[in-house]
């Protein structure tokens, strides 16, 4: 539950990192000058990032969810030598 909580956060990280980096509401965001002297912190380089964040959480969540599936196996029921159904047993 808290990895999904997390994963969850970071792809919210990302698309507010996302919807910043267009250009009207970049303009408006109050940026430090010193961050942007250094040309690490541009609009391109927000944009990356939080595509990459917006892709890492789709993958963690498919991982977690993958990883929950419990395995059912189904098992024959026999009479005399006639199948007549399947039972479903859980694998630990």
């Amino acid at each position: 539950m808290v990895k999904k909580i997390i994963t969850y956060i970071i792809g919210c990280i990302g698309v507010i990192g996302l919807l910043a980096s267009i250009p009207k509401v970049w303009s408006k965001i109050p940026i430090p000058k010193s961050l942007l002297a250094d040309k690490i912190f541009t609009q391109a380089n927000v944009t990356i990032v939080s595509i990459g964040l917006i892709v890492a959480s789709i993958l963690l969540l498919k991982q977690i969810r993958s990883s929950k599936k419990p395995t059912i196996k189904e098992v024959p029921i026999y009479h005399e030598e006639d199948v007549v159904g399947f039972r479903r047993i859980k694998n630990k």
